[in-house]
């Protein structure tokens, strides 16, 4: 499941506006020309790169190693136009500029320098107009590969001064399709000056390529400022203690029963031909350490079970897996999870790796925790075992997977956490199907916590709730205008909830839109929204909104997903007054999400759906559901054992308190 572990700043606003004076006078995807060397000054845009490398040393440079307008290297006309703006006619340096693609380039690739890639705008004096001028942009990655992201920076620097001022630094992960937008108004502006927009490798340029645009608008009416105020996106609830965290509590010595924690395997190929082949608690064997960290890498099938250790200083491991060693078992526990065994290069043995954790609490906990796994492979299973009886299994491959469950404990409780390899389920009690099961790819990460159970009370449900009664369930259904936002009502381009948000009434299908049909497709049902795309006139977020009814901690959980792979992908985007804390883009797949945050009464939460970089609505059917969950400390929180102590319970359970 996925876990918003960033916070995204939804824009930059200096000043806000109002009036609906303001019009375009910039678009660089627009006005961008393919004619080549004229393409350079073409409706006032300009275009070149910063060495951020070479700029230290550069003795014309106002600020080494900062940015300035001078700075920017405009793109050769006789030799860069290739019909896009390009460093090398090929290979490094990546150093581009198209008319929405580009791509920065790294100190990692030849030769060797650090490149900003440029869009300018400069404002001709009959733009200057009232002065008042507002930028809004967009930056996403195209190349959805990974690496380490990018960074989506804006510059203007006033032609009175030539001081260059960063207006915004928006950081892009290297995965992130919907990117980043963000908006900003200024005053006094006056011919000469210059809007620029910037694209950074933010560090090597592995799988750089991205996209990016900026809108300029003049004659905007200078208003107060609308600047969205972020959440507590790690909130804590009082009285609900962590009694046991498997990755805070990882013994970096190896010592098998430090914090209440002991590592080991479960052999299910000698449980099936020699026992019952059925789990408890007895057939558990942990791992040794002889304080060596030398592990077995003998190359013989079994070698290793004549080794006295299994700690290798870092993680416990049965087989140093390597040369001379060509089989398993791989069976291995490490702080963040582990990898089970199962026939792997011709080695026989099938094993679970598990680890343990013996309570020294009493009372009712919930056990929680994520399993994920990558997508390679067939898949492995983690298990949950409460003093040998299974209370949670799940699959997982390729996805997260969040663990819950709650039980009642005893002080001296076994739960046991196992990975077992069959996710294929190709086990079925017999000991000929042992041989089936394959542990390729396995390695899993399993955290575990074991916390007092806490109060959850779904508050909210956006499909069960859904009508077409405005405010029914405190649930409400409209939209943004952006298109219109960047030329009329507030002019920031920026989603501002109080003032951004319009209410639709149209009823269309069983939900509610602009029009009961067709174009404008902006609409709402019980599980899907549809955005509407320039393509079809002005760009809309579709906007779900709940208004908070509680105080406190809540959870917003449910699933975000582009129906339909036909398109360019929508981007699923959650706000808190106006402050961004989810922005996901999909294309023909559905995402889990999950997000802790505090709330008061009064909250506007609203669950937006847009169309894209590209602002194009075809096939932008998405799924977007919310369930919020109030989450509240329990009544009866359970005494940590220093304070049973005290209560009288006796030195057995004083002596069983981990360090924490």
């Amino acid at each position: 499941m996925l876990r918003i572990l960033r916070s995204l700043c939804a824009g930059v606003v200096l000043m806000a506006a109002t009036s609906a004076q303001g019009q375009v006078i910039g678009n660089s995807a627009l006005d961008w020309d393919n004619g080549g060397a004229a393409n350079q000054g073409h409706n006032d845009w300009t275009y070149g790169y910063f060495n951020l490398t070479a700029d230290p040393t550069d003795l014309f440079t106002p600020r080494p190693g900062v940015y300035d307008s001078v700075d920017m290297i405009p793109f050769d006309t006789a030799t860069m136009w290739r019909p896009n703006w390009r460093v090398a006619p090929n290979g490094a340096p990546w150093t581009f500029v198209a008319q929405q693609d580009t791509h920065p380039n790294g100190t990692n690739s030849a030769p060797n320098e650090e490149h900003w890639t440029i869009r300018r705008y400069t404002v001709q004096p009959g733009d200057v107009g009232n002065g008042n001028f507002g930028v809004a942009w967009q930056a996403a990655a195209q190349n959805l590969g990974g690496g380490n992201g990018t960074e989506s920076k804006i510059f203007y620097t006033p032609s009175a001064t030539g001081i260059t001022q960063e207006i915004a630094s928006q950081l892009i992960g290297g995965r992130d399709g919907g990117g980043v937008y963000g908006g900003a108004v200024f005053s006094g502006v006056q011919a000469g000056d210059t809007f620029d927009i910037a694209l950074t490798p933010n560090g090597a340029d592995s799988s750089d390529g991205s996209r990016n645009r900026m809108y300029v608008r003049n004659n905007l009416t200078i208003s107060s400022a609308f600047t969205p105020v972020a959440p507590n996106l790690n909130p804590v609830i009082p009285g609900a203690a962590t009694h046991a965290d498997s990755v805070a509590d990882w013994s970096a010595s190896g010592t098998q029963g430090e914090n209440g924690w002991s590592y080991g395997y479960y052999d299910l190929a000698d449980d099936v031909n020699n026992s019952n082949g059925t789990y408890d608690t007895g057939d558990f064997i942990p791992y040794l350490n002889d304080g060596s960290g030398v592990v077995s890498a003998d190359p013989a099938i079994g070698g290793w079970k004549t080794s006295p250790n299994h700690w290798n200083g870092t993680k416990w491991d049965l087989l140093s897996n390597g040369a001379p060693v060509s089989h398993g078992p791989w069976t291995e526990i490490s702080s963040a999870g582990g990898h089970p065994a199962a026939n792997a290069q011709g080695d026989p043995e099938v094993h679970w790796a598990m680890r343990r954790w013996t309570s020294d609490v009493s009372g009712p906990v919930e056990i929680g925790g994520l399993l994920s796994k990558g997508g390679a492979g067939t898949g492995t299973i983690g298990r949950v075992f409460v003093d040998g009886v299974e209370v949670w299994s799940s699959f997982t491959n390729g996805n997260s997977v969040d663990v819950s469950v709650n039980v009642n404990l005893s002080v001296g409780s076994i739960v046991d956490f196992a990975i077992d390899p069959d996710g294929a389920g190709a086990f079925d009690g017999t000991p000929g199907s042992l041989t089936a099961i394959n542990d390729g790819a396995d390695s899993t990460n399993f955290r575990a916590t074991i916390s007092d159970q806490i109060n959850k009370t779904v508050v909210a449900d956006s499909v069960a709730e859904h009508s077409q009664v405005q405010g029914q369930d405190n649930w409400f259904y409209g939209y943004w205008d952006r298109t219109g936002d960047r030329t009329a009502a507030d002019n920031d381009g920026v989603y501002d909830p109080f003032n951004d948000f319009q209410e639709m009434n149209t009823p269309r299908g069983a939900g509610l839109g602009i029009a009961p049909s067709g174009a404008p497709w902006t609409n709402i049902q019980a599980e899907t929204m549809h955005p509407n795309g320039e393509n079809n006139q002005n760009d809309h977020f579709a906007i779900r909104r709940w208004v908070s009814e509680v105080d406190g901690v809540v959870e917003i959980q449910g699933e975000v997903g582009n129906i339909s792979a036909g398109g360019d992908g929508t981007v699923g985007r959650i706000f808190v007054n106006g402050y961004e804390i989810l922005a996901q883009f999909t294309d023909g797949t559905i995402v889990p999400y999950s997000i802790f945050l505090e709330v008061a009464q009064g909250d506007l939460i609203d669950f937006a759906v847009d169309s894209g970089f590209f602002n194009n609505d075809g096939s932008d059917n998405t799924r977007f559901t919310a369930v919020i969950t109030h989450i509240s400390a329990p009544e009866n929180p359970i005494p940590e054992p220093a304070t049973l102590g005290l209560l009288g319970i006796g030195a057995t359970a004083m002596a069983l308190r981990r360090g924490k």
